[in-house]
């Protein structure tokens, strides 16, 4: 073959083989483009797939966020419901338990009281159930407001353990109090809260333990009071100890039908602690007990007790014998200790403490026994002539019926057992009976008029009202202080800067400059006057009202109208740790002299205003009188002034009345002067004219009924009263004569006198002498004694 053939043979396979490439590369590229069309398809499909996906599991989260929002509504909207529903819910089991209780005081057969015993144990433990729920409903709903107001936390912590002191003696428990030797007197906070928190912790407490000791304790670390209560009980398993406080949880779920109870008691404290800023823990081992324990912040607004003058001690070096169980004993020698006793001899047993009695190189003054039955021994060995007639036996617990039976002085001291107790006993031995020590049926926070004395305090008192004025004058003086007024807030302010004044009462609404600005003006000038306790006197109520005064720097708030004992309460918790004197028992309350005469006034609640005055029927007869002689006039003021328009002088003259009308117990009044002031103020011209005439019909009723008392005879005068009308003259003759020889027996004779003396002019003078012998004038003391002496009807 030629060459040519033989290429062009090569060129034809050439061909084919390209030809054949390009179509195996044209089917390759159809499948491939093939398979990309698959495959887009596929995406889109997943895609659509996946879109459509994301909108299901979006429309079932709305769907589980629209259920979520209506769950926590509806549960919102209960707990709401039951919170606004306490007072119906309350009122009427209320009325279910008094008319129970009244029953039982009536002259019923043995079943009949019996059955209604049952009928009113089983409305208190509703009670208690539904106190609990509704506690719980509030906290849920957000609608528990804690107060923050002055208290005296020793007084509170005294006062818990009374509320469980039937259970713990009917159980064999002993109760003690142990506060630190530097815990503060006077604490911001919400004592009502803090108590019901104590109060349950106690209770729980009692109801498990069977035996042994519950313990309410006390401390501050740095700017935190520790407070606990620990008990001898059965216990806690370290597995259940933070379940119970959740929610309708206890312990074992057995409790529930061995001890009763809603479960709720821990979750309703733990909760209130937390609002406080605390966290409530437990210490707690099955069979050794449980320690349930919580530190809160504080503000101490007084000393401390470590930085007072220490109280008279005439025991310090007395001989005591101390039997006490091993359990109660080191309490009891740590709190005689406290109290200043030097000379305690403890003793574990009947034997020890008769070897003490036998071998004692002096008497023993006093003989405290704490056993679960009477040591007999002993109270043979008192009958047998051994004791000292001064000698005084205290058993704590068991019958004192062998004790009655000795030839010896004697006196009990019951559940609980408080350091405040123990002191009243060693002052009745060794000073003189200033009160009966502390029983079973006491009630620790029965702090009435008696309780309270403030000879020596510096107050302020600035109020424009002088129907006001001469309430607070009388009250003050009757706890001997004498008070500094002023009229206005800018004399409020003047006055500070001339005397170191103890503390201020202030009136909100006064001429010239407000309380509130006045109490800004105060603080503002730094030092001394930032910590003058400042308390806002005034009938706004509301808590936005508490706000501006505390905003404003003031420490405190009373109501107008205010009662006598909520006065003193308050004053307690600021001038206690101030006052230079030591506090004294006071006079008692003035009983209404003649109650039989005291007329029935129209539009007056006569009880409710003697009530609110301690019973001083001669101070409100001066009142009303002084209201009367204030007022008569204003029917036709007030007419002129409404046809006027003149809703200026409206406002003041009907919010100078409606304060007035609530202090005499003119409550219609008071609020129909209320509402007009509201609508004057508003400058609501036709609602003010509209709601004129039930005012003046309310004053003229007011008026007419006090007109009756203008006709009323005067006292006698004293010098026209007989010698029996006179009981007190032979104790004040005996008084000036001691302020000549003796002052000891000056200030004994003082005390006997408070008690003894009733009339608020006579309660004065008295607080003015004792302010007098306190700074050892002598000569004003002998002057003020004389003006004493001559409401007598001695002629000096």
């Amino acid at each position: 073959m030629t060459t040519i053939a033989v290429l062009e043979r090569a060129l034809t396979r050439e061909r084919a083989a390209r030809h054949q490439a390009e179509q195996l590369l044209e089917l390759k590229a159809s499948e491939l483009y093939e398979s990309h069309l698959l495959l887009e398809d596929a995406l889109q499909k997943t895609a659509a797939m996946v879109h459509s996906l994301g909108d299901m599991v979006k429309d079932r989260t709305k769907k589980l966020e629209e259920a979520r929002d209506e769950a926590m509504a509806a549960n919102k909207a209960k707990s709401l419901f039951i919170a606004n529903m306490s007072h119906e819910i309350r009122t009427p089991l209320n009325g279910v338990i008094g008319m129970l209780q009244a029953m039982m005081q009536g002259d019923l057969s043995r079943e009949q009281k019996a059955r209604a015993k049952t009928a009113l144990t089983s409305g208190k433990l509703l009670l208690t159930v539904i106190n609990d729920l509704l506690d719980f409903s509030k906290l849920e709903a957000d609608k528990v407001n804690l107060e923050h107001i002055p208290f005296s936390l020793g007084r509170l912590l005294d006062s818990c353990l009374p509320v469980v002191c039937s259970q713990a003696s009917d159980k064999g428990l002993t109760l003690t109090l142990t506060l630190a030797a530097h815990l503060p007197d006077q604490i911001m906070g919400d004592p009502t809260r803090l108590k019901q928190i104590i109060c349950n912790l106690l209770s729980n407490a009692v109801k498990f333990t069977k035996r042994g000791e519950v313990s309410l304790y006390c401390y501050p670390v740095e700017d935190r009071l520790v407070l606990g209560v620990a008990d001898t009980g059965v216990g806690i398993p370290t597995d259940r100890q933070q379940q119970i406080f959740e929610p309708f949880s206890q312990a074992d779920d057995s409790h529930t039908r061995r001890y009763g109870g809603t479960g709720l008691g821990l979750s309703i404290s733990s909760r209130l602690v937390d609002a406080m800023g605390g966290r409530l823990q437990v210490r707690s081992e099955p069979g050794a007990g449980a320690d349930f324990y919580f530190s809160l912040p504080y503000h101490s607004l007084s000393m401390d007790r470590s930085t007072r003058e220490p109280p008279p001690a005439p025991w310090a070096d007395k001989p005591i014998l101390l039997l006490a169980e091993e359990s109660i004993a080191p309490f009891l020698k740590r709190s005689l200790r406290e109290l200043g006793v030097d000379n305690l001899t403890p003793a574990s047993s009947t034997e020890e403490a008769l070897k003490a009695l036998d071998n004692a190189y002096r008497p023993f003054d006093l003989i405290l026994i704490h056993q679960q039955t009477p040591p007999l021994a002993i109270l043979d060995w008192l009958r047998d002539g051994h004791g000292d007639q001064n000698l005084t036996a205290v058993h704590v617990f068991g019958s004192q019926v062998e004790l009655k039976n000795a030839d010896i002085q004697y006196s009990e001291l019951r559940c609980p057992i408080r350091p405040h107790d123990l002191f009243v006993l060693l002052q009745n031995h060794y000073v003189g009976e200033i009160r009966r020590p502390c029983c079973l049926d006491d009630d620790a926070d029965d702090h009435n008029e008696q309780s309270w004395w403030f000879g020596g305090s510096m107050v302020l008192l600035a109020e424009d009202n002088v129907i006001n004025q001469e309430v607070a004058i009388d009250l003050l003086g009757s706890v001997g202080v004498k008070p500094d007024v002023v009229d206005n807030g800018l004399s409020a302010v003047h006055a500070v800067q001339g005397k170191d004044y103890d503390l201020i009462l202030m009136d909100v609404q006064m001429p010239e400059l407000n309380g509130l600005d006045a109490a800004r003006a105060i603080r503002a000038l730094g030092g001394r006057y930032a910590d003058i306790p400042i308390l806002a006197m005034t009938a706004h109520a509301q808590q936005s009202d508490r706000d501006l005064s505390r905003d404003a720097g003031m420490n405190g708030h009373i109501v107008k109208p205010f009662a006598a004992e909520e006065l003193f309460e308050t004053l307690g918790h600021w001038l206690r740790s101030k006052t230079a004197a030591p506090l004294m028992q006071a006079p008692p309350a003035a009983a209404p002299a003649g109650c039989h005469d005291i007329p029935s006034l129209p539009g007056l609640n006569i009880t409710e205003a003697l009530q609110r005055l301690g019973g001083r029927w001669p101070l409100l007869q001066r009142i009303l009188s002084g209201f009367y002689e204030k007022w008569s006039d204003s029917p036709d003021e007030l007419q002129t002034l409404a046809e006027q328009n003149a809703l200026g002088e409206i406002a003041i003259i009907t919010h100078g009345l409606k304060g007035s009308g609530a202090t005499i117990g003119a409550e219609a009044l008071g609020k129909a002067a209320g509402a007009v002031e509201s609508a004057a103020r508003a400058g609501d011209q036709s609602r003010a004219r509209d709601l004129m005439a039930p005012l003046l019909e309310a004053l003229e009723e007011v008026l007419t009924g006090l007109s009756r008392l203008e006709q009323n005879e005067s006292p006698p005068e004293p010098s026209m009263l007989s010698k029996e009308q006179r009981p007190l003259l032979p104790q004040l003759i005996q008084l000036r004569d001691y302020l000549e020889s003796d002052l000891g027996q000056a200030q004994k004779s003082l005390a006997q006198l408070r008690a003894s003396i009733s009339d608020p002019p006579q309660i004065r003078m008295l607080s003015e002498l004792e302010e007098a012998l306190f700074q050892f004038d002598i000569e004003l003391a002998q002057t003020h004694l004389s003006q004493l002496i001559q409401t007598q009807g001695e002629p000096q």
